[in-house]
Parts: structure tokens; C-alpha cells; sequence
């Protein structure tokens, strides 16, 4: 069994290089996504200085005073920018086209970030930002639950599965910032559990406007949570 699904995973990535051939995101080496030189060389740029929502400088990634008064989310962190090419390029093939190779570069920047000493010193459990089941199978997996396992490898942070996401939405990254509003997503989440823990981290791959990671935080607050604080891939 095993060696027949070993078998179909070989045929299923030679149908992916010729679809996609490979060349290095740096450089453009081809046959590979990332030459030796280049992954030596390049580590994403962390993000975890300013409000994610309105960008007020030297707040450590702590949602701001004024910004506060109108969000549920406490704070971000962010393993680097949606602006940098080759991240960006990353997250789209491994989102977008299923290029699960991808992880291993996305995991060796994670356990190898500077960002995660940033988080504050508490009891953190981890929630991947879920995805509608229907979504989840059409793409085959759910880019948050690898992005928060990636984590708890790191810090040892238990993953806590008390959300559930039942109303489809379209895909945030493909709209113009200026029709992604805050507070449009509210109530595309429910909880799963009766009890949450006090510190929960959420995690997904992009920040765009805050729209979906806020209205998850909205229905953990409302649930009790003490600090809702989020941890991304890439800031848009």
C-alpha cells in the first residue's frame, strides 16, 4: 500500500514539474525553488513594530490605543511582508498551486525567525484561523493548521481547536483594500467548546486588512478570552 501511494505521489509530482517547472524565487536557477546559494542567503524580514491596522510606529505589534476603541485583536506579529517578492512568491505556490514542497523553506524560516522571542511571555495556546470545510477540500489542506504546527514545533505552544468557520467568504486577497472593511466578516466564526483557554494566539499566512483574523478574535473575547494576539506568514 505504502509503496503504491509513494508510486502516485512520484507520477503526481512529475505532472507538477512539467505544469510548473522550477527555478530558483531568487536568483532563477533552474530546476530548483530555491538554490543552496540563495537559501543561505535569504531569511524573511520580521514585521513586529507597528499597529497592524492603522501602522503607528513603535508599538511592538500591540493594536494601538486609538484602533483599539473599534477591534477585537490585540496585536500581530508578522514572519515578514506580503511586498517581498520572493515570500510573496512562496505563499502563492504553495497556497494557490498545492506546491506542499514549499513548506520546508516556510519551516526553516519559522524555526529559525527572530519574531518568536517577540511574543509576550504568557500561557499561549494556538488557533489556525479555519477555513469553511468546502474550502478545505477543494484546496486539500488548511494553510493555517501547518503555519500553527510549524509553530508549536518551534515554542511548544499546545494547538487549541475551538473555532469553526461555517460561512463561506470569498477569498480576501483577491479584493481591493478599499472594499475590505472591518467588522464585514463578523459571525463567519462559532465556537466548537464551551471553554477557551485565556492566551490564544492565531495563526494564519497573510494580514491583509484584518477583516477575518478580527472576527475571530471578536468571537474568542466574547467567549472570555483574556489577549487575542495574532502570528502570520506575510503582512499585506
Amino acid at each position: 500500500m505504502e509503496s503504491g501511494l509513494r508510486y502516485l505521489e512520484i507520477i503526481y509530482q512529475f505532472f507538477l514539474d512539467g505544469l510548473f517547472p522550477k527555478f530558483c524565487l531568487s536568483c532563477g536557477r533552474e530546476k530548483t525553488w530555491f538554490c543552496q546559494d540563495c537559501l543561505a542567503l535569504y531569511k524573511p524580514v520580521p514585521c513586529f513594530s507597528s499597529c497592524f491596522f492603522c501602522e503607528k510606529k513603535d508599538t511592538l505589534g500591540e493594536t494601538c490605543e486609538k484602533c483599539q476603541k473599534h477591534v477585537f485583536l490585540d496585536g500581530c506579529l508578522s514572519f515578514g511582508f506580503y511586498g517581498d517578492p520572493i515570500l510573496r512568491k512562496t505563499l502563492q505556490k504553495w497556497k494557490y498551486h498545492g506546491q506542499r514542497s514549499f513548506e520546508v523553506f516556510l519551516n526553516r524560516w519559522i524555526q529559525t525567525s527572530s519574531l518568536i522571542p517577540q511574543l509576550l511571555p504568557v500561557d499561549w495556546f494556538l488557533q489556525p484561523i479555519p477555513l469553511h470545510r468546502k474550502k478545505e477540500y477543494e484546496r486539500g489542506f488548511n494553510q493555517a493548521k501547518v503555519i500553527a504546527q510549524m509553530i508549536s514545533n518551534r515554542t511548544n505552544f499546545p494547538i487549541a481547536h475551538v473555532l469553526t468557520r461555517n460561512i463561506w467568504t470569498n477569498a480576501q486577497a483577491g479584493r481591493k483594500g478599499s472594499v475590505r472593511c472591518l467588522g464585514e466578516l463578523d459571525d463567519i466564526f462559532a465556537l466548537k467548546v464551551k471553554s477557551i483557554p485565556s492566551h490564544i494566539l492565531l495563526c494564519d499566512d497573510v494580514f491583509t486588512s484584518g477583516a477575518t483574523m478580527d472576527a475571530a478574535a471578536k468571537v474568542l473575547k466574547e467567549a472570555g478570552a483574556e489577549m487575542v494576539w495574532g502570528i502570520v506568514l506575510a503582512k499585506g
